[in-house]
């Protein structure tokens, strides 16, 4: 997948952990918030406080009426895990891409949101734009 080679190599160095979840970009139409959940839970169980996730959303689409509210319920759920992880340090962001967005095209933006000096930021979901 094009998008394995943005994720940050593990360090043996002390670092700040961060988490880049790309499941939510490849769950099928519909499963997008499924898939934000299930990322949410797997990163609270490995992390206790101090940490970093990012999720990769899919840009909205064109989708049947059942599932045209999975992206705006998927980005709330981002901004309710802030309020409940914020106590923690834990941070969790999103950034919506677009499909047809070249991965290294991202690599500064997920650079910072992943990192320490993005400390303060928290629930957003950023759009990503094509260019």
């Amino acid at each position: 997948m094009p998008w394995e080679a943005v994720a940050p190599r593990p360090s043996a160095e002390p670092h700040y952990p961060a988490t880049l979840d790309l499941s939510p970009l490849y769950s099928k139409p519909g499963h997008v918030l499924q898939a934000v959940h299930a990322a949410g839970s797997r990163f609270s169980a490995a992390h206790a406080e101090k940490a970093s996730l990012t999720v990769l959303l899919p840009a909205e689409t064109a989708l049947p009426w059942q599932d045209a509210g999975d992206t705006a319920a998927a980005r709330m759920l981002v901004s309710t895990l802030a309020c409940e992880w914020g106590a923690r340090a834990l941070r969790i962001n999103a950034l919506e891409v677009p499909p047809n967005l070249p991965p290294p095209s991202l690599h500064a933006l997920l650079r910072f949101v992943c990192g320490p000096a993005a400390q303060f930021l928290t629930g957003q979901s950023l759009v990503c734009g094509a260019e």
